[in-house]
């Protein structure tokens, strides 16, 4: 009788360490499109927090009154929540870029395991997210009940005790961990700038707010002095 041999494929290191790149190069995509995604949200968020607390009482109020600016901040932060809740959203067509699955995949027992990320700094970082747990779901809830609906005629209101403190603290904690992972797997430095948002656009609300005023006070001194 003849017997058939069964052959078992055998990974050489060449071939062990081209399925380590392209594991690298599919993370890398991952990565990539959460900072993308981060990006705009932070960029988003940083204007509509100086909108919605601007440095003076004054440029509050001119903010408050305008309705270009009420349209912006609201619009920038709709932005922010949108992007932010990409990144939690446990859909599965945006599970690729949800951050709670990608810190799983980099476990030991994950898709990512042989790339070897820090068993310690993947506990803090969920330990850390977990403690962010109810900012997340209001983020989540403001995209589904409120934002996500197109109908203009439909007054969607909820109640949020979401404050700009804490979006704040979540996107910090997401950059880092998009920055560690560029530092110990691809070896590369990562920080992530304002591309758009600097000091300089603070000065817009200012300068708009003193020319309002300067008016103001114009129309009143012309009244007074023409009154007598």
């Amino acid at each position: 009788m003849q017997i058939k041999r069964k052959f078992f494929h055998r990974l050489t290191l060449p071939a062990i360490s081209k399925k380590i790149m392209n594991l690298k190069d599919e993370l890398e995509i991952r990565v990539n499109k959460i900072w993308d995604i981060l990006q705009l949200a932070k960029e988003s968020f940083y204007y509509s927090y100086y909108l919605h607390k601007p440095h003076s009482v004054e440029e509050l109020n001119y903010i408050n009154s305008s309705n270009h600016f009420a349209f912006i901040k609201m619009s920038l932060w709709k932005v922010s929540v949108i992007e932010l809740s990409k990144l939690f959203n446990k859909t599965e067509s945006q599970d690729k870029f949800n951050l709670n699955k990608l810190l799983v995949n980099l476990k030991s027992d994950g898709h990512f395991r042989s790339l070897k990320l820090s068993s310690p700094k993947l506990a803090d970082w969920e330990k850390r997210l977990a403690k962010n747990r109810e900012t997340i779901k209001q983020i989540i809830d403001l995209r589904d009940k409120v934002y996500s609906h197109t109908d203009k005629n439909n007054n969607h209101i909820i109640d949020s005790d979401i404050t700009f403190e804490k979006t704040e603290k979540l996107i910090k904690l997401c950059e880092e961990i998009i920055q560690v992972i560029f530092i110990e797997i691809f070896d590369a430095d990562a920080k992530m700038n304002l591309v758009y948002f600097d000091e300089s656009f603070k000065e817009i609300p200012k300068i708009l707010a003193q020319e309002e005023n300067r008016r103001k006070e114009k129309i009143i001194e012309d009244y007074k002095r023409y009154s007598r």
